[in-house]
């Protein structure tokens, strides 16, 4: 980081990549690519896994797990637009909650 001053006052800039994360994604400016960095791809993986399997059992879902799900699509959504489609039906879920409230609803696929 480079550091001039101008009237008194520091100012402070980066030099130009063209490779950088922001909000959390990774953002190529020469192929003009938006993708969810590998240790991100990683915990989302690892946080996802156990939600699965709980659901392939048959098991309930929280109020909180569904939720959080639901950030994470959405988040992930912003570099494969064409996976919004599938958020409606994860928020319609979720509204479940608020008709029952402090219960698990059973996600029905």
């Amino acid at each position: 980081m480079n550091t001039r001053t101008c009237s008194g006052y520091p100012l402070k800039w980066h030099d130009f990549v063209v490779v950088f994360i922001y909000l959390g994604l990774l953002w190529n400016l020469v192929n003009h690519t938006v993708k969810l960095p590998d240790e991100k791809h990683k915990k989302y993986v690892k946080k996802l896994t156990p939600i699965v399997n709980l659901i392939k059992g048959g098991s309930r879902l929280s109020c909180k797990d569904a939720m959080s799900i639901n950030w994470m699509l959405s988040h992930i959504s912003f570099t494969i637009p064409h996976s919004r489609a599938y958020l409606a039906n994860l928020s319609s879920f979720i509204a479940q909650f608020n008709a029952y409230p402090r219960s698990h609803v059973r996600f029905m696929a």
